[in-house]
């Protein structure tokens, strides 16, 4: 039982910090990006 935790909270981790990263990578291709996005409209 007590491993079963362990792999739900590991699970519950790994999804919060993939979610994170994917806001992380929005925020840096907009602050390097902003250029070519305003040109483009």
């Amino acid at each position: 039982m007590q491993q079963e935790d362990d792999l739900r909270g590991l699970a519950k981790t790994a999804d919060f910090m993939r979610g994170v990263s994917v806001l992380f990578l929005a925020v840096h291709l907009y602050w390097f990006c902003y250029g070519t996005l305003a040109e483009a409209g």
